[in-house]
């Protein structure tokens, strides 16, 4: 799961605001200009903290993520556009309720208002793919 956020340090930053040393360190996970003003997340996005190479373990810290605020983050598909969404992607939205005008203009789905407990299990395991666990999904709004 992944950086799919700006990091807890500068995500309200636009790439020309950034200090040197915090675009060196988005650089390091695959940021360009673009994707960083844009919020298109980085190449390491489906990755597990454990998983993650050293240096970019270094490069996140810098952000401010720790193993914690990374993981909690890994909302896989939070800031891509429905064309931008995989096969198994699209069909777990499609369970939860979304279209793409819903996904594309951050709208909500019958689900918004459930606990995870109170989800059937079949649309648990679509949210699953889509980076939710109970601790997530019961956070977010």
């Amino acid at each position: 799961m992944g950086c799919l956020y700006s990091g807890p340090k500068y995500d309200e930053f636009e790439w020309v605001e950034l200090p040197l040393n915090a675009k060196l360190a988005a650089k390091k996970l695959g940021y360009t200009k673009k994707k960083w003003d844009n919020d298109k997340g980085s190449k390491y996005d489906h990755y597990d903290w454990e998983d993650l190479p050293e240096e970019v373990k270094t490069a996140c810290k810098f952000l401010g993520y720790d193993q914690t605020t990374w993981e909690e983050s890994g909302l896989i598909y939070n800031n891509h556009d429905w064309e931008e969404l995989p096969g198994n992607a699209i069909k777990a939205a499609l369970l939860l309720g979304y279209t793409k005008e819903k996904w594309d203009g951050d709208e909500g789905t019958e689900y918004d208002d459930y606990d995870w407990d109170e989800l059937p299990e079949h649309v648990q395991e679509a949210a699953k793919v889509l980076g939710y666990d109970e601790t997530v999904w019961d956070q977010s709004d």
